[in-house]
C-alpha cells in the first residue's frame, strides 16, 4: 500500500539520530483503517513492541545508513559489494536458500510490451509473467459489450466485467510463468478469437472455474509520469508480503514473494532457481485518440484518465472498473444483494 493513501509523507535530511518520516494521517480515514497494520511492521522492527500511533515520528536510523551507502556507492554495490556480503552472510548463518552467488548473478530483464486493441485504442502493457496479458484478455471479452449503456456498476455491469476477469484467470492461472523456463500460449490467450469464445460461454449461463493461484496483497506501488516531450512511463514497483526478516544493521524487511510461484512441481509457474514468479502487476499505458494511463494489477486498479461520452465512455466502462481480484467475490456479493433488494 502507498503511504500517500494513507496520509501525507514528510521526508526529512538524515540527523545525528538517523533518517526518519513522519506520517500524518489523512482525517478521512475511518478508525478501523489498515494504518496500524502498516506501521506494525516498522515499529517491531525498531524495538517499540507495539504498533505507532497516528502522527508519531518513526526513527530507523539503520535504514538511513543503508540509503545514503547506496547513494554513495551505488546500486552494484547491492549486489557485489558490502551490502551484498552482509546480506548474503546473515541470509546463510540462518539457513537461507539465498546466496551470494544469487545476488551476483541477477541481472534485469528488458522484455518487450505485450500490446493489444481496445475499440480502436493501443494498449501496451507488461509481459508474461506479469499480469498483462490478463488485462488484455479481460478487455477483449468486454469489447464484446455495450458497458457505458448498463451503467457504472449496475449490477449486470459488475457481473459481466466480474464474468471476464474470471475468464481470464480461468486461462491466466494454469499456463502462466516465465516464459524463458515453460511455454506460454499468449498469441492463444489474448487473441480475438478466444475472447468470442468465452463470450458464448458468458452468455450462455455456463459457469467458469478457475484453478489454483497463489494469493497476491490487494495493495500496491505504482507512478505514472508523462513529460512534455509525450514520454511516457508506468511503473509499478510492487515488494509483495513483507517475509518478517531484517538484516541486523540494514534497516529493512525482505519481501516474501516466493509466495507467488506454485507450490507444486509441473506447473508453468513452479519453483525453479532464478525463476520469475507470475505477479499481477500491470503497467499499462493506453494509446489512440485520447493519452491515458494505467497503474495497478489485474486485481484490475486500472484508471483512465478522461470521463467523456461516445468511444470514450466505452473505454473508461471497461478499464475503470475500480475492483479488483478479490473483487470478483464482491462484485459477486454486490450482484447478490441488488438483486434480492430489488
Amino acid at each position: 500500500m502507498a503511504l500517500e493513501t494513507l496520509g501525507q509523507v514528510e521526508k526529512r535530511q538524515p540527523d545525528p539520530k538517523g533518517s526518519y518520516s513522519k506520517l500524518i494521517p489523512r482525517p478521512d480515514l475511518p478508525s478501523d483503517h489498515a494504518f496500524p497494520m502498516v506501521m506494525l511492521n516498522v515499529t517491531r522492527q525498531l524495538g517499540a513492541g507495539a504498533p505507532a500511533d497516528e502522527g508519531e515520528t518513526l526513527h530507523n536510523p539503520d535504514y538511513g545508513r543503508t540509503l545514503l551507502q547506496l547513494a554513495e556507492r551505488g546500486t552494484d554495490d547491492f549486489y557485489h559489494g558490502d551490502l551484498a556480503r552482509r546480506m548474503s552472510d546473515d541470509l546463510a548463518a540462518n539457513g537461507s536458500f539465498v546466496t551470494a552467488e544469487d545476488l551476483a548473478r541477477y541481472q534485469v530483464r528488458n522484455g518487450e510490451s505485450v500490446v493489444g486493441t481496445y475499440r480502436g485504442f493501443t494498449i501496451a502493457t507488461a509481459p508474461p509473467p506479469h499480469g498483462g496479458p490478463t488485462l488484455l484478455t479481460i478487455l477483449n471479452i468486454l469489447e464484446g459489450y455495450g458497458l457505458a449503456a448498463l451503467g457504472h456498476n449496475s449490477p449486470d455491469y459488475v457481473f459481466l466485467v466480474s464474468m471476464a476477469m474470471k475468464a481470464a484467470f480461468a486461462d491466466r492461472n494454469p499456463y502462466m510463468g516465465d516464459p524463458e523456463f515453460a511455454h506460454l500460449p499468449l498469441e492463444w490467450m489474448i487473441s480475438k478469437d478466444r475472447a468470442a469464445e468465452w463470450r458464448r460461454h458468458i452468455d450462455a449461463g455456463k459457469p467458469i472455474q478457475v484453478a489454483f493461484a497463489s494469493p497476491e496483497p490487494a495493495d500496491t506501488t505504482h507512478v505514472s509520469i508523462v513529460d512534455e516531450h509525450g514520454n511516457c512511463v508506468a511503473l509499478t514497483h510492487s515488494l509483495g508480503m513483507s517475509s518478517g526478516v531484517i538484516t541486523p544493521g540494514l534497516g529493512f524487511m525482505y519481501n516474501d514473494s516466493m509466495v507467488n510461484f506454485h507450490p507444486l512441481p509441473a506447473h508453468a509457474n513452479s519453483i525453479a532457481p532464478r525463476k520469475g514468479r507470475t505477479t499481477g502487476m500491470t503497467p499499462t499505458i493506453v494509446y489512440g485518440r485520447t493519452l491515458g494511463q494505467g497503474r495497478g494489477d489485474p486485481q484490475q486498479r486500472t484508471s483512465i484518465g478522461w470521463r467523456h461520452g461516445g468511444d470514450h465512455e466505452g473505454v473508461q466502462a471497461a478499464l475503470g472498473s475500480g475492483f479488483g481480484f478479490p473483487g470478483l467475490r464482491q462484485g459477486a456479493e454486490r450482484v447478490r444483494s441488488t438483486s434480492q433488494a430489488a
